[in-house]
């Protein structure tokens, strides 16, 4: 009896989270088809799109590549033409790239743009997924579901949620790597600390601002596993094994930074 009602309530949780995340979805969905182009998803979808097939990042100028080639990747099956012929990719300039990518190479700049935003949502709901988790193993299921309900029904949320930008996508892996930062030290096993290095580098290359990650990580260890002073203090055992693992998980980080570039060892971006 106990577990059929444990199976319920656990059924009426997972329908609950999916009704509010559908809310979400739908209300990106009823816009992001209306919705012109902004001036930055002028830039993000063929920059994007242009990284993924050519490897090629001389136009990566303001962001790094992860969350624009993502939003590309339904392009892919529009196969749309990239300017590669035209100067402003001999001579990288992005806002006439992007233009002549939407306007001029190509005649369905709506269905490109639309396309472009799906995954940006589907970042969201991710987002939205982990918030309530958190709060959820932080404070109780109550506040798991408030936290999903403020989420879903936040301003700033639905507008770039509907948005091929960066800013979503970013805010959605640096979510995740402190998420997975906070697990580490309550169960450091070697899946958690891997899980901890990708998401570091997930969000990383999302965008530079994600940098100041490495400090934050780095305090964090020193207050956490460090502060111990005697030698033989079995804590500072512990933080050592954590400042090692800390080394470890900037290496992964870096590594999946070096894999969204293609693995390249030539400059990103070069001079005009």
């Amino acid at each position: 009896m106990l577990n059929v009602i444990k199976n319920f309530a656990i059924r009426k949780e997972r329908l609950l989270v999916i009704i509010l995340l559908l809310l979400l979805a739908l209300q990106g969905i009823a816009s992001l088809r209306y919705k012109s182009p902004t001036c930055d998803e002028v830039i993000h979808i063929p920059i994007g799109y242009t990284q993924l097939k050519t490897l090629d990042f001389r136009l990566c100028r303001e962001t790094p590549p992860l969350i624009e080639m993502i939003a590309a990747l339904p392009l892919a099956l529009l196969n749309p033409k990239i300017p590669t012929d035209h100067q402003s990719w001999r001579n990288p300039d992005m806002f006439t790239f992007g233009k002549q990518f939407l306007y001029a190479y190509n005649q369905n700049a709506d269905q490109l743009v639309l396309w472009g935003r799906i995954p940006v949502l589907l970042l969201s709901l991710l987002l939205g997924f982990l918030a309530f988790k958190w709060s959820k193993k932080l404070y109780g299921l109550g506040a798991g579901f408030l936290a999903l309900f403020l989420y879903v029904f936040e301003p700033n949320v639905l507008a770039h949620s509907r948005l091929a930008t960066v800013d979503l996508g970013a805010t959605c892996f640096i979510f995740v790597a402190f998420y997975f930062l906070w697990r580490f030290p309550k169960e450091p096993t070697g899946k958690k600390l891997i899980l901890a290095g990708i998401t570091l580098g997930l969000a990383l290359a999302s965008k530079f601002s994600a940098i100041l990650l490495i400090p934050i990580y780095t305090i964090l260890a020193l207050i956490y596993g460090l502060k111990p002073k005697r030698a033989n203090h079995p804590h500072l055992q512990q933080g050592r094994r954590l400042f090692t693992s800390l080394m470890t998980i900037f290496l992964l980080g870096f590594l999946i930074i070096f894999i969204s570039y293609g693995c390249q060892l030539k400059p990103a971006i070069t001079s005009p």
